[in-house]
């Protein structure tokens, strides 16, 4: 029986265990608009779902698409993420939403956190938050996420601790997938990412473990991923593209030039 990656997309959610992630979630109330990026619309209710915060298209760039598939890809690969969810409103208008973090943490503390690194009894950099910023920028790398920055991160409350989750995935360029180009020279992701390389160091091992991980995502996950978002979030000649990149010998081409990147550090 064909496979069709629904099981998958679920896995692939965060916290579509229950399958919410694959139906559109209402707005209830819209609340003024106050934008806070060139893709975002603006901050809503959806009812019991929660409070989101909701972005659309604009400059001709697919940003809900970019969103939900990287998102989806780096809660797979076990890279924190808010949960996320279609939003729909009442004339049919579908956003992609990202919860509302309810946190003590100001955008400052986040920045605050990821400039100073911590260090043991002994004085040495812990290496924890190093080793998953390396595994991030393996993905960002692979996506042709060009606006990485220091701003692109917020912690979400995960029992008595708190989580440190990667937003902002609306620049990528999925096109970039049937190609072994990376073009990263002068963008946010490489500025930023050597200021966090210079606190929190850089550890080839764990980036290069998450090109290992993103060889192993199957096909089928990627199949789920573009069928949970609505048609017109994507053409379907751009959706046949990204597929046929995936399962053909374009992503193994592009890993194999990520590896070598990685391994030297000329990506960096």
């Amino acid at each position: 029986m064909p496979h069709d990656g629904k099981d998958e997309l679920a896995r692939a959610l965060p916290g579509a265990d229950s399958q919410l992630g694959l139906f559109p979630a209402r707005i209830t109330t819209r609340y003024p608009s106050s934008p806070i990026g060139k893709d975002y619309a603006f901050l809503c209710e959806s009812g019991n779902a929660g409070t989101f915060h909701c972005k659309t298209d604009s400059l001709g760039k697919p940003a809900r698409a970019n969103e939900w598939i990287g998102q989806s890809i780096a809660y797979h690969l076990g890279i924190p993420v808010p949960e996320f969810r279609v939003i729909e409103d009442s004339d049919g208008e579908t956003y992609f939403g990202s919860r509302e973090i309810i946190s003590t943490a100001l955008p400052m503390d986040v920045v605050h956190f990821l400039s100073h690194p911590k260090k043991d009894e002994l004085g040495r950099v812990s290496e924890w938050l190093g080793r998953r910023l390396s595994g991030l920028t393996a993905l960002d790398l692979l996506l042709g996420n060009p606006d990485r920055t220091i701003q692109n991160f917020v912690f979400v409350p995960d029992g008595t601790t708190r989580k440190l989750c990667a937003i902002d995935f609306a620049d990528i360029d999925l096109k970039l997938l049937s190609s072994d180009r990376f073009p990263i020279v002068g963008t946010n992701t490489m500025r930023h990412g050597r200021f966090l390389r210079s606190r929190h160091g850089f550890f080839a091992d764990s980036a290069l473990e998450m090109v290992d991980r993103i060889e192993a995502v199957p096909l089928g996950l990627i199949e789920g991923i573009l069928r949970g978002m609505p048609d017109d979030w994507m053409d379907g000649d751009q959706r046949n593209d990204i597929v046929d990149a995936w399962s053909g010998n374009q992503i193994a081409a592009r890993l194999s030039v990520l590896r070598t990147g990685l391994s030297d550090e000329s990506f960096l």
